[in-house]
């Protein structure tokens, strides 16, 4: 379900994360729904619940609540920072070749929380119990799948790859997101190859150039351009790696 009668409060708001082209297909082509870019086909698109339904705001929705997109975007997230932690459920683990927490809430706003939890590596770091320099990565093959993981083995990250990818194949169509990781740093979040993330693990340089992009609109995250850049190269790289 996509439109509702009235409009939500701004509380209402949340981010979440969808393919660009089942997103747009909720909708007649007359209509538009209201999503900034993140990555090559997802986009964040801006939601609100009711009666279990998810409600997609609408450029025309967005005029008639009388807020700006990037001030909706920015209700969105604090909005969902707000549910950061009484009610989302995160699972640790441990091994000797990882650290790792994945999000378990469940509530559909699970892998747009990358949003929110990337702008403080620190945080991220502590959680994993690791020190600042050692690899970060999160994966997020489907919409109510976040994994954010410090990985220390290549053979892991072999085995990392081959269960995302999984994932992601076996995800209905429209809970789909990518089976490619992003890394975490100081610098934001940066779409990456496994192959890339394979050499930094054994300390090596990755085989291209990361576009490091900050999660506020604007920026690299509004440029299609430089986003279909890399993920093209991240797929070849990808090929190289399989």
């Amino acid at each position: 379900m996509k439109q509702n009668t009235g409009y939500p409060q701004l509380r209402e708001i949340f981010p979440r994360f969808k393919t660009a082209e089942y997103l747009k297909s909720l909708f007649p082509k007359d209509e538009n729904p209201l999503y900034f870019p993140f990555c090559h086909n997802i986009v964040t698109a801006l939601c609100y619940k009711r009666l279990n339904n998810f409600i997609y705001i609408t450029e025309n929705a967005a005029v008639n609540l009388g807020q700006s997109k990037e001030a909706l975007y920015d209700h969105a997230l604090s909005n969902l920072r707000s549910t950061q932690t009484q009610e989302v459920s995160i699972e640790c683990d441990r091994g000797p070749d990882f650290s790792s927490f994945i999000f378990t809430t469940a509530d559909g706003h699970d892998s747009a929380r990358l949003l929110t939890f990337a702008q403080h590596p620190d945080k991220l770091r502590s959680m994993l119990d690791i020190g600042k320099g050692q690899l970060m990565i999160a994966c997020m093959p489907a919409q109510d799948s976040l994994t954010v993981i410090s990985p220390r083995s290549a053979t892991f990250i072999k085995t990392l790859s081959e269960q995302v990818q999984g994932d992601y194949r076996d995800a209905k169509r429209h809970l789909q997101l990518t089976p490619h990781p992003f890394l975490l740093g100081d610098d934001g979040i940066a779409q990456a190859s496994w192959a890339d993330v394979a050499a930094m693990c054994k300390g090596q340089s990755p085989l291209r150039a990361m576009n490091w992009v900050n999660t506020e609109p604007g920026d690299a995250l509004q440029n299609p351009a430089i986003v279909e850049s890399v993920w093209d190269q991240a797929l070849k790289c990808d090929l190289r790696l399989n």
